[in-house]
C-alpha cells in the first residue's frame, strides 16, 4: 500500500465513509422480472455500512460466541459451508445488525430479506467484512483464553473454589 492509499484509507476512516455493499434482486415472479427488466424496479439493493457503533459490538460479540472460533478464524471454503449450514440463524443476525447498525433489535423484515434474497457468497461475505469492521482480533483471543480456562463453562461456585484452592 503506497502513501496515498494509506492516507485516503485513514482519512476515510476518520470521517467515517460508509462502505457500499450490493446486492442483486431476486425476482420473486415474473411480475417483478419484467419490473427489473423495464427498470421501474431496481435491479440491486445498496446497503451503506458505517463503522460499528459500541452497542452493536456487544450484540455482535455475544451472538459470535455461539460459532467454534477456529471456523471463522480459518475461513476454509469448506469450513465456511459447515458454518453456514450449523450456524445460520446467528449468522443472518450478525449481518442484520451490522446493516441496521443502531439502538434497536433487527426487525423481523430485514431477517427474513437476508434470509431470502442474500445468497450463500453474499451473506459470508457480509458476515466476514462486520467481523473485520468490529476488528475482532483481541475479542477471539479473549474468548480464545477463556475458553481455554473454562471460565465460560457453567460449573457450580464449589468445583471453582476447589480449582482456585488447588491451584495456590
Amino acid at each position: 500500500m503506497d502513501e496515498k492509499e494509506t492516507l485516503s484509507s485513514v482519512v476515510n476512516i476518520v470521517t467515517d465513509k460508509p462502505d457500499i455493499l450490493t446486492i442483486t434482486a431476486k425476482p420473486e415472479n415474473r411480475w417483478q422480472k419484467l419490473l427489473i427488466r423495464l427498470k421501474l424496479k431496481p435491479s440491486t439493493t445498496r446497503y451503506e455500512m458505517y463503522r460499528l457503533k459500541v452497542g452493536n459490538a456487544y450484540r455482535i460479540s455475544a451472538a459470535v460466541l455461539q460459532i467454534p472460533q477456529d471456523i471463522i478464524q480459518n475461513g476454509d471454503v469448506h469450513e465456511m459451508h459447515n458454518l453456514l449450514v450449523k450456524h445460520i440463524d446467528v449468522i443472518i443476525y450478525v449481518v442484520a445488525v451490522g446493516l441496521q447498525n443502531n439502538r434497536n433489535e433487527p426487525g423481523k423484515a430485514l431477517l427474513n430479506k437476508l434470509r431470502w434474497e442474500f445468497s450463500d457468497s453474499e451473506l459470508i461475505s457480509a458476515f466476514l467484512y462486520i467481523m473485520q469492521r468490529m476488528d475482532l482480533t483481541s475479542f477471539t483471543t479473549t474468548i480464545a483464553l477463556a475458553r481455554g480456562l473454562n471460565i465460560l463453562d457453567k460449573t457450580s461456585p464449589k468445583e471453582n473454589a476447589e480449582i482456585i484452592a488447588r491451584s495456590v
